[in-house]
């Protein structure tokens, strides 16, 4: 049973004065047009500030997320350029560089953290995916939004600009275009989740994914890492 927080959506609304929507963006261009390295070291930065001390026992062993999930997903640094299209741009540099990222991001961790939390990207063969994943030992902590649901009505928008939804112990929050009412909000520009699951925390970040099919990608990374 899901619980969401959403905007109403009453038949007839004031206009909204001044909305400055954030504009969706496809998800090929933010991972191709940014470049998979730059996608990567910003979700880092992020995470290096929301990630909580690991609670669990000093030494357990960490999660080791696969090269390949189910439904398409390819860790970024196992991809195949011969897979990828051509007008990616991609090539074997771009893919080491992944490898190198993590590596580096891993080394970092492991002298923070008593339990250094593991983690890796992923896309699928279109690079019009992506998601990183982050696993750390320990029940999770307070998971929040980026900005707080606003009532739609109030603002005279077409929805909330982010969604909370629980499933069973999944949580995730979705962010949306934030546009006037009747406009197209569009699918989510990104969908943050956690789970927590035996003794450890998967954590989420995904664009270009909708919120069933990340509650789906939480359900397959814990059942890859059991």
């Amino acid at each position: 049973m899901r619980g969401v927080s959403r905007g109403l959506r009453p038949p007839a609304r004031r206009g909204l004065g001044n909305v400055s929507g954030v504009q969706n963006t496809p998800a090929a261009q933010r991972v191709v047009g940014l470049g998979l390295g730059a996608v990567v070291l910003g979700l880092l930065i992020v995470l290096a500030v929301a990630l909580p001390k690991a609670q669990g026992d000093a030494g357990t062993t960490p999660a080791e997320l696969p090269a390949t999930l189910p439904g398409g997903w390819t860790a970024t640094d196992e991809l195949d350029v011969a897979d990828l299209p051509a007008e990616a741009g991609i090539d074997e540099e771009a893919i080491q560089r992944q490898a190198d990222l993590r590596d580096y991001a891993e080394e970092v961790y492991a002298g923070v953290y008593d339990d250094a939390p593991s983690f890796r990207s992923y896309t699928d063969k279109t690079l019009q995916k992506y998601a990183l994943v982050t696993v750390f030992a320990g029940e999770s902590h307070a998971f929040l939004p980026d900005a707080p649901p606003i009532d739609a009505e109030v603002a005279g928008a077409e929805r909330s600009g982010t969604d909370l939804v629980r499933e069973g112990d999944a949580l995730c929050s979705a962010s949306y275009q934030l546009v006037q009412a009747g406009q197209d909000a569009g699918e989510p520009t990104s969908v943050t989740c956690q789970l927590p699951t035996a003794g450890r925390t998967i954590q989420l970040e995904a664009q270009g994914v909708s919120v069933d099919d990340s509650f789906t990608l939480l359900d397959e990374i814990a059942a890859a890492i059991a």
